[in-house]
C-alpha cells in the first residue's frame, strides 16, 4: 500500500561487477543465484508487515526456447561422427555416443548440484546478515515507539500549559 516501506532483493547486474578489481575478486564463479538474470528481483519485504514473499521469475517470451543453443550443433557434431567412425570401426559409435552422454550426465550434474551448492552463502554471512535485519526490525519498532511517546509528551505539555493559564 501507498506508504510502507518496501525492499526488493534483486540479482547482481553487471553493472556492479564491471571493474577489473571486482573481477578479479570474483573469481570463477559469480554472484548471481542459478537461472536468473542480472538485475531480476527475486524478494520483496514489507517491512510494516514484516512480509517476505519470495517473487516468481518472469515467464518465457515467445522468442525464447527452452532448449539451449548449443544442443543443435553438438547433434549434428554426434550425428556426423557417428557416420564418419563408423567406417573406420563398427564399434566407434557407440563409444563416441558413451562419451557424450558422459559428458552431458557430468554437465547437468556440475550445472543443477554442484554450482549452486558453490554458490551458497557461508553460515557466518547469513547469520550476520539475520543479525543485521533483526536490528533494523528493533529501530523501527523504538522509532515508533518514540514517536508515540514524543506524541503524548506534547500532549501532556499542552494540558499542562492550558491548565497553568487558567490558574
Amino acid at each position: 500500500q501507498v506508504g510502507e516501506r518496501v525492499t526488493y532483493v534483486c540479482a547482481p547486474s553487471t553493472a556492479m561487477a564491471g571493474s577489473s578489481l571486482r573481477k578479479r575478486q570474483r573469481g570463477l564463479l559469480d554472484s548471481s543465484p542459478p537461472y536468473t538474470k542480472p538485475g531480476e528481483a527475486m524478494t520483496a519485504t514489507n517491512h510494516n508487515t514484516g512480509a517476505v514473499i519470495e517473487l516468481l521469475p518472469p515467464p518465457l517470451s515467445n522468442t525464447q526456447t527452452t532448449i539451449p543453443n548449443w544442443v543443435l550443433p553438438v547433434v549434428v557434431l554426434l550425428v556426423g561422427g557417428d557416420a564418419a567412425s563408423s567406417l573406420l570401426d563398427p564399434s566407434l559409435p557407440a563409444l563416441v555416443a558413451a562419451s557424450a552422454l558422459a559428458i552431458a550426465g557430468t554437465g547437468v550434474v556440475g550445472d543443477r548440484l554442484l554450482i549452486p551448492k558453490l554458490k551458497q552463502l557461508p553460515d557466518r554471512a547469513v547469520g550476520i546478515e539475520y543479525i543485521r535485519q533483526g536490528l533494523l526490525g528493533q529501530y523501527a519498532q523504538l522509532a515508533a515507539r518514540s514517536d508515540t511517546v514524543m506524541a503524548e509528551a506534547a500532549d501532556d505539555v499542552r494540558v499542562l500549559s492550558r491548565l497553568w493559564q487558567l490558574q
